[in-house]
């Protein structure tokens, strides 16, 4: 199979690589970070005004009505920069959430298609979504509907002002409901990314608004979805990851040459290239299945996507330490923020084990 982006596609590329380059790169995050500054509002709405943040989301729900490669390219380029606002969380993740539904989920889209409001997905578990792992309970009372529940290790909560809530009805049926984040007892846990915080989530018994009644369908889409767009970010943070240890091997200098010169030091980054490569194909394979509607070749593409892509993130991050040598350790080099960002990356939606499993399990389905 023969793939190569449309000359639409590189230009979304290229306007996305150009904004992010120009208002977020990473020593501009790191900034920021280091400051206690939530990432840029500026750079979020013109993200939202050029259609990034809602790239795949339908036209009648505001968005730009592209596809999943769409999704894939976008957030690429995020991975790019680690650009450490909602993108993945809110675009990548809690979006997905949103492509089925009636007049709440839509006018809902609309305001996320706008910049005006931030979502943020409450998954139950971490992996690929599934409506049997949801154990916060919903009902509904005189005011309304009530959410009770807690949330483990969900993404960038505090950067939200709608949490989509995954929420078992009293029939049995799985809802997806919205709360809004004042609702909710948001408390960090610690982790590894400066950059991006993880939240547990207390809801007891939360006001929430009805989106979908049955929503199990839709919760399971929008896990590959999730899937993919994590793969692609781990994959454009890996390829920014490599080009900067190249970099360095080109400009570092030891007994009188380049050390990029030196046949080990080639050998490694030219199979770092490699692996970036192959794990960039899978991403698209992923994203070409999405974009056609093909859920059952995605619950397999996806998945391997995912796990190749933050593999290959954990392993390209882990070299370029070694191979900046001594300062490859020091807070002042850049290395140690791509490793911290792939150890988060490599397990938000699942265990390493249990994505490979998954593969095993249904790679039938993708063989056919």
């Amino acid at each position: 199979m023969r793939f190569s982006l449309t000359g639409e596609q590189l230009d979304l590329r290229a306007a996305v690589a150009a904004l992010l380059a120009d208002r977020g790169p990473l020593n501009v995050t790191r900034a920021a970070v280091e400051a206690g500054e939530p990432p840029s509002p500026e750079l979020w709405a013109e993200l939202a005004e050029m259609g990034a943040v809602s790239v795949d989301l339908g036209e009648e729900s505001g968005g730009t009505g592209l596809t999943a490669v769409e999704l894939a390219v976008v957030l690429e380029q995020a991975g790019t920069v680690l650009y450490p606002g909602p993108l993945l969380a809110g675009t990548g993740m809690a979006a997905g959430l949103l492509a089925g539904g009636g007049a709440p989920v839509a006018e809902l889209a609309r305001r996320v298609a706008q910049g005006s409001v931030v979502v943020a997905a409450v998954p139950d578990i971490p992996g690929p979504w599934s409506p049997e792992g949801v154990l916060t309970s919903t009902w509904e009372t005189a005011a309304g509907w009530a959410v009770t529940g807690t949330k483990q290790a969900v993404l960038q909560a505090d950067l939200a002002d709608e949490l989509l809530v995954a929420a078992r009805c009293p029939g049995g049926t799985v809802a997806l409901l919205a709360v809004s984040a004042a609702d909710a007892l948001l408390v960090r846990q610690s982790g590894l990314d400066p950059a991006r915080a993880l939240f547990r989530v207390e809801l007891v018994g939360a006001p929430a608004r009805m989106l979908i009644p049955d929503a199990g369908e839709v919760i399971v889409a929008a896990g590959y979805r999730a899937a993919l767009a994590l793969a692609a970010e781990s994959v454009g943070a890996a390829r920014a990851c490599l080009e900067r240890t190249a970099g360095y091997a080109a400009e570092r200098v030891q007994f009188g040459r380049p050390i990029g010169s030196f046949q080990g030091v080639k050998h490694r980054l030219a199979d770092q290239f490699v692996e970036v490569e192959l794990a960039t194909s899978a991403v698209y394979l992923a994203a070409c299945h999405l974009a056609a509607g093909d859920l059952e070749s995605a619950s397999v593409s996806a998945i391997l996507a995912l796990d190749a892509a933050t593999g290959t993130l954990a392993r390209v991050a882990s070299e370029s330490v070694q191979m900046h040598g001594g300062m490859g350790f020091t807070w002042e080099s850049d290395c140690h923020w791509f490793v911290t960002w792939a150890q988060v990356s490599r397990r938000l939606l699942g265990a390493p084990g249990n994505h490979l499993e998954t593969v095993y399990d249904r790679a039938h389905l993708l063989a056919q």
